[in-house]
């Protein structure tokens, strides 16, 4: 994945840039294959009352040419970013195809489906 980070209005460091790549990663691992460019700013806005307001923007260049957005404005910077790359994840799943990114049964075997799928198909004939 190749991630490029702007920050804008607001002060950037290493931590930060570490916790946004360790959030990427973690809410984009299922279809990190088909991901050819994340683009993330963070911008700090300035509002009437005095309060300043952080905006984290998350764009994702997919392998089927498809643009995925997703953005967030929190007062908390690290809220900003995880709800925004969480946004970012599901939306890139559900561009490629993929609603469910985890196994529907990851508690059962393929043995326990299969017997659980002929006592089924038993049921099914018996009636």
């Amino acid at each position: 994945m190749n991630v490029r980070i702007r920050f804008s209005e607001i002060s950037s460091s290493l931590l930060h840039s570490e916790f946004i790549r360790r959030r990427l990663k973690h809410a984009l691992s299922a279809n990190e294959t088909d991901i050819e460019q994340i683009d993330v700013s963070i911008i700090g806005i300035e509002r009437v009352d005095g309060d300043r307001i952080k905006y984290c923007k998350v764009d994702i260049k997919l392998s089927n040419g498809t643009m995925v957005s997703s953005d967030s404005a929190e007062a908390d910077l690290h809220i900003a970013i995880h709800r925004a790359t969480d946004r970012a994840g599901w939306k890139a799943a559900r561009s490629l195809g993929r609603h469910n990114r985890y196994n529907i049964y990851p508690h059962r075997s393929t043995t326990q489906r299969d017997s659980a799928g002929r006592e089924l198909q038993y049921l099914a004939e018996a009636v």
